[in-house]
C-alpha cells in the first residue's frame, strides 16, 4: 500500500511526541525520542515528515503509542484531496488541522494541551572583545502559557578602551534582534518607544518597530559611553507569539565610521587619530566582526524558546 499525505506531518509529529512523552511511553517530547520510542531509525522519521507522509506500517505504529485511531477525521480528512493537503496551514480548510488534532489528541487523554515555555537562560553570549564591551539578555527564569509574552531584561557594560597615548570609546552603541524570515515574534512594549529611558547617565531608545527593533544606547551630548547598564526594574521588551524551539540572535554593535567613536572627553577625533584607532581595532579581536560598511560586533547571545517544564 501507498504512503498516505497528511496534512502539517511535522507539526502533528511533534503532538503525537509530546502525548507518547506525557503517557511515558517514551524519553522525551522531540521527534527523536518518538522514533527511539516506535523502533524506527530518527532519520527515517526526519525523512517522512519532511516528505509529508507516512507508510502505512509507520502511521500505525504511531497511532500505537499515542493511543489514536489514524482514521479520525481530525488525523486524516479522507474528502481532501491528497495533492491538497500540503498547502499552507493558513489557506487550508480539511477538518485535520494542526488545532483539531491537538484537540483531539489531548482531549483524547485528558490531557493539558498548553505546554509552558521560557527562554533558556544556559547559553552565555559571546563577545569577541570583553574589554570593550558585554551585554546579556536574561528571561530571569520566567515561565509563562503559551498565550503570554516572555520578558527580556538587559545589562551591558561598556569601557573605554587605553592603547599608548589615546584613550577612546564609543558615543553610542546598538542592540538588534536577528530572526527567521518567517517568525512571528515580536517585541511588543519596547523600553523608550515613547521616550528615552535614562539609565547611569544615558539614555536608551527604541527604534524600528515590534517585528525589527533596535535600541540605541548613548550619553547626553555624545561623550563617550562608560559604565554599567543594567535595567532591573522593568523588561526591556515582551516577546510574544514565541513557540518552543524558536531562536532568536541578539547582537550588540557599534558604527566605527559615523562620529560615534569619540576621545576621552568625548569629542571627535582628528583623522589622522580616528585612523590610528581605526588600526588598532582592525588588530584586536573585533576585526573578525568588522564589515565593510563600518559595523563592528561587539556580541551576539541566542536565545532559545524551551519548554518550561524542565
Amino acid at each position: 500500500m501507498s504512503s498516505v499525505e497528511i496534512h502539517a506531518l511535522n507539526t502533528k509529529l511533534e503532538i503525537v511526541a509530546e502525548v507518547a512523552y506525557r503517557l511515558k511511553r517514551s524519553e522525551g517530547p522531540s521527534l527523536r525520542q518518538l522514533a527511539i520510542a516506535i523502533g524506527v531509525d530518527p532519520t527515517t522519521l526526519s525523512k517522512a515528515a519532511a516528505r509529508g507522509t507516512l507508510t502505512p506500517g509507520l502511521e500505525k505504529a504511531l497511532a500505537d503509542i499515542a493511543g489514536f485511531d489514524p482514521s479520525h477525521l481530525a488525523w486524516t480528512d479522507p474528502t481532501i484531496d491528497p495533492r491538497d493537503r500540503s498547502v499552507d496551514p493558513e489557506d487550508y480548510k480539511g477538518s485535520d488541522t494542526v488545532d483539531a488534532c491537538r484537540r483531539f489528541l489531548f482531549g483524547l487523554h485528558e490531557m493539558d494541551p498548553n505546554v509552558r515555555r521560557k527562554f533558556d537562560d544556559t547559553e552565555p553570549p559571546e563577545h569577541p572583545e570583553p574589554r570593550v564591551a558585554t551585554f546579556l539578555l536574561e528571561g530571569n527564569r520566567q515561565v509563562v502559557d503559551p498565550n503570554q509574552g516572555l520578558d527580556l531584561f538587559f545589562r551591558s557594560h561598556v569601557r573605554p578602551i587605553y592603547h599608548d597615548n589615546f584613550v577612546y570609546g564609543f558615543s553610542r552603541v546598538w542592540l538588534r534582534f536577528i530572526k527567521p524570515a518567517k517568525s512571528k515574534i515580536r517585541m511588543a512594549r519596547r523600553l523608550g518607544e515613547n521616550a528615552p529611558y535614562l539609565i547611569n547617565g544615558a539614555m536608551l531608545e527604541a527604534r524600528g518597530s515590534e517585528a525589527d527593533p533596535e535600541w540605541r544606547l548613548s550619553v547626553v551630548g555624545g561623550q563617550m559611553i562608560d559604565g554599567e547598564f543594567r535595567i532591573v526594574e522593568e523588561p526591556l521588551c515582551k516577546a510574544m507569539g514565541v513557540k518552543i524551539g524558536d531562536v532568536v540572535t541578539a547582537e550588540f554593535y557599534a558604527q566605527t565610521r559615523d562620529g560615534s567613536i569619540v576621545d576621552g572627553d568625548g569629542k571627535p577625533m582628528r583623522d589622522l587619530d580616528r585612523a590610528a584607532v581605526l588600526g588598532i581595532l582592525s588588530s584586536m579581536e573585533l576585526a573578525q566582526s568588522l564589515d565593510n560598511r563600518g559595523w563592528v560586533t561587539l556580541g551576539t547571545q541566542r536565545l532559545v524558546v524551551t519548554r518550561g517544564d524542565f
